[in-house]
């Protein structure tokens, strides 16, 4: 049995951090081809049968367990790869969807196979039956569902098996050692790109696949990370020797771009932890 549901989202629903624009469920999945991709938040689980998923030139196989996920816009195109394509699909958005999802997910897109199949078909089950219901508490109780939809996916993930992103990953370990033995001195794109041979330009598109960042915010990240260690673990040190210490000859800098990541100053961030 095939399942449709599509809620009607109020103005006040639209401004919950998740909210669940589509959810169903296809005993035989049709062929889509979305050259413009989506406009929506979109994960495609395969429950049983076989699917083909073309994305970015690359072709996968869907079998059961499988799971999708596309950001907005992304191009994409899948089809059954012979035979009835039992799939659940779940479209969403919400003003803390994008954060999660960048957590989950590390990409614009991935294809990853799950570790508990039957939890999260359970769960998209309960799903579908409560965006369906029509009561005024209905769209909030499924922001909640779709939340926890969310954090079940990310424990059951079997990171082993994301597409794309292992082999890159290992591309760019050399990159992210460099920066983890280097990262106290200045370092340029140019220097990153040329450890593996490619262009900056190249080097920025591995790091959106496989970290969805660019290489630069992997370099301040690592070193506001060394940074909050030296905070929380020496006495010794001013903010502006940890600063030199992690790479930033100015202090003034330094803090702006602390409290723009951590959202406080170095020495709040101390005073915080320690008490």
């Amino acid at each position: 049995m095939s399942v449709l549901v599509f809620p009607i989202i109020s103005e006040n629903d639209s401004k919950l951090p998740f909210y669940i624009k589509s959810v169903g469920i296809q005993d035989s999945q049709e062929h889509i081809t979305r050259p413009e991709g989506y406009p929506e938040f979109h994960y495609l689980h395969t429950c049983s049968g076989e699917g083909k998923l073309i994305i970015d030139g690359k072709e996968f196989t869907l079998k059961p367990g499988s799971g999708s996920f596309f950001t907005p816009k992304v191009p994409h195109e899948y089809y059954s790869a012979g035979g009835a394509w039992k799939t659940y699909w779940i479209t969403f958005e919400g003003y803390a969807v994008s954060e999660l999802c960048r957590n989950i997910f590390h990409g614009d897109w991935t294809v990853f196979t799950l570790g508990n199949q039957t939890a999260v078909e359970s769960h998209l089950d309960r799903t579908c039956e409560i965006a369906a219901l029509k009561d005024f508490y209905s769209n909030h109780n499924s922001s909640v569902l779709l939340y926890e939809f969310l954090i079940l996916l990310k424990s059951n993930i079997n990171e082993s098996t994301y597409q794309l992103k292992p082999f890159i990953k290992n591309q760019l370990q050399t990159v992210t050692e460099y920066i983890e033995n280097h990262y106290g001195i200045c370092i340029t794109l140019e220097d990153l790109s040329s450890i593996i041979n490619v262009t900056p330009q190249h080097l920025c598109r591995l790091f959106k696949q496989a970290y969805n960042m660019r290489p630069f915010e992997y370099v301040t990240r690592y070193r506001l990370k060394c940074a909050k260690e030296l905070l929380l673990n020496s006495n010794d040190y001013t903010v502006k020797t940890i600063a030199e210490m992690v790479g930033y000859n100015d202090t003034s800098y330094f803090c702006a771009t602390f409290k723009e990541y951590e959202g406080c100053s170095p020495l709040e961030f101390k005073k915080r932890l320690r008490t």
